[in-house]
């Protein structure tokens, strides 16, 4: 559940996904009934969908084939790790085939001790990379380090790639519990850089001064209804709330949410 909801939160703050139709309402294949609503967008016609639920299969009607998944290239990077690693950071770039501009880059963080690089393969993220022209990074051994370092890795791997608008390219941030830690570092380290941002399984401490500048950048955190202390409000609440207290009424454009039933765990 938790991964359909970092999804559905990109995708919310970097725009609608709309898919050529011609007309409103519900489409039923064998499994899935999807509805959606006809509009233009940026001056393209098509229907920006709005929901997704399974259905019973109806015997007489045959599910459509699986579509072809897009093909990527994928392109390694290693430097020397900094402190307090030790070791190696492994950074992993995807670039989806065809892929002639990088719009922006979805930069999913690993939680302490993890590894991103392949999350590229999850349906979530594959499907957010080609609707919007997003290259990935992923990494290993590197969460709550220096910016600068991401920085460093992206220049090498943008002559690697042969795109050299990485260097320049805008983020789009998740992570999972040191992971929404380093999404909130980004913002930090470069608002005007970050499009949104998703936290998942941590909390907004943004250590120093914050300017208008970072309250702009939209975000959402995401945490179990089970993270808490005793006595504590679920969700981290003891953490959050104060922030969000003191920053939403300057107009900062960030959200909470705690999913029942979960704690600090990858779930979904």
């Amino acid at each position: 559940m938790r991964r359909l909801l970092v999804a559905v939160a990109l995708a919310a703050v970097v725009g609608p996904a709309v898919w050529p139709s011609a007309a409103d309402g519900e489409t039923v294949t064998g499994t899935a009934s999807t509805a959606g609503t006809r509009r233009t967008i940026s001056g393209e016609d098509g229907i920006v969908i709005e929901s997704i639920r399974s259905v019973k299969a109806d015997p007489g009607i045959k599910a459509p084939a699986a579509p072809k998944r897009p093909g990527y290239k994928v392109y390694d990077h290693v430097v020397k790790a900094t402190p307090p690693a030790t070791g190696e950071h492994r950074f992993r770039l995807v670039v989806p085939d065809g892929l002639a501009v990088v719009r922006g880059i979805l930069v999913v963080g690993p939680y302490s001790g993890g590894d991103s690089r392949d999350y590229h393969r999850q349906v979530w993220y594959c499907e957010f990379l080609t609707l919007h022209g997003f290259a990935f990074l992923g990494a290993a051994n590197y969460y709550l380090h220096d910016y600068a370092v991401m920085q460093a890795a992206l220049k090498q791997l943008a002559a690697d790639s042969e795109h050299p608008e990485l260097v320049n390219a805008p983020y789009a941030a998740t992570g999972f519990s040191a992971g929404g830690g380093y999404t909130r570092q980004l913002i930090k380290a470069a608002p005007d850089k970050v499009i949104a941002g998703v936290v998942v399984g941590s909390t907004m401490k943004l250590r120093g001064e914050l300017t208008d500048d970072h309250r702009r950048v939209p975000m959402c955190v995401i945490n179990g209804d089970l993270e808490r202390e005793p006595g504590e409000a679920g969700g981290l609440a003891k953490a959050l709330e104060p922030v969000l207290a003191e920053h939403r009424p300057k107009g900062a454009l960030w959200e909470w949410l705690a999913v029942q039933g979960v704690g600090h765990e990858l779930a979904g």
